[in-house]
């Protein structure tokens, strides 16, 4: 949990340092997806915390290019001169680095999808306000992939309760 806050604690320093806390929201609404799809998923300990923590951090690269972010370059930069030091840093990159993007290997770990699948619900729901349409896009996202079909009953619900919050 110590490792979750410093991660939180991060994101909103860098945010508030660059951006004046414009960003942070985005990165709250991430975060509570992943917590719904881990707790839905029974994904706990470690790979919990690694998903958490990359969801705070998943966005640090736009401090340098709001389109086209090196996320890889930047997040190690950033961990250099913020000295945010854990032991999950290599996880964590992983995720960051296959959050968005062409790379999308044929499986995608479960972390990568999940925090892959809430960011862009996230921006959905923020662009569109109609949850049919946010349900057709995240259907296109995990068409012609080897998803499982709980995974996707799993979205869909969630999706369902992203609107009321």
């Amino acid at each position: 949990m110590k490792d979750i806050k410093a991660a939180e604690k991060l994101c909103r320093r860098i945010f508030k340092d660059f951006y004046k806390n414009k960003r942070i929201k985005h990165s709250e609404r991430v975060v509570k997806l992943c917590e719904d799809y881990a707790k839905k998923l029974n994904i706990k300990g470690t790979d919990r915390a690694v998903l958490i923590k990359a969801a705070w951090l998943h966005d640090v690269g736009r401090i340098i290019d709001k389109e086209k972010h090196n996320e890889v370059k930047i997040i190690k930069n950033v961990f250099k001169i913020y000295k945010y030091d854990d032991s999950d840093k290599e996880d964590i990159i992983e995720l960051i680095s296959n959050h968005k993007g062409k790379f999308c290997p044929a499986r995608l770990k479960l972390r990568s999808a999940i925090l892959r699948i809430c960011d862009k619900i996230d921006k959905l729901n923020v662009e569109m306000k109609n949850c049919e349409d946010n349900l057709s896009e995240i259907d296109k996202e995990l068409e012609g992939k080897k998803s499982r079909k709980d995974f996707e009953k799993i979205t869909k619900k969630i999706l369902k309760n992203v609107g009321n919050n």
